[in-house]
């Protein structure tokens, strides 16, 4: 997820509108996880930010949701990092005129979580 803020190094992420630009999880093909590609891979992820992103500062959030408890309603685990983003460029618009609020976004019974 990336939102838009008015300063990546002061900016709280309370309030801000994210938007997801990638995803990752169980690939049929191969039989793995998200996680397994990214412990394979020394605890690294490589995606392309999106091109069209406007000039500016953002917040990049990333999470692992580890659903071995997730049988049950609200014992899916977050696993949450936020890193600070200043991107240079031309791209327009940005990416955050609608996006989703955290907390409350996800919900215990989602099909992806439950």
């Amino acid at each position: 997820y990336i939102g838009t803020v008015s300063s990546a190094t002061t900016s709280s992420h309370s309030g801000v509108l994210w938007a997801k630009i990638y995803d990752d999880g169980f690939t049929p093909s191969d039989k793995q996880w998200a996680t397994d590609r990214f412990n394979k891979n020394g605890g690294k992820a490589t995606f392309k930010l999106p091109s069209t992103l406007a000039s500016g500062d953002y917040l990049l959030r990333t999470e692992f949701i580890a659903l071995q408890g997730a049988a049950v309603v609200g014992s899916a685990q977050f696993y949450v990092g936020c890193f600070q983003l200043r991107i240079t460029g031309a791209g327009s618009p940005t990416p955050t005129s609608v996006g989703v609020s955290f907390p409350g976004y996800h919900k215990a019974n989602h099909p992806r979580i439950l």
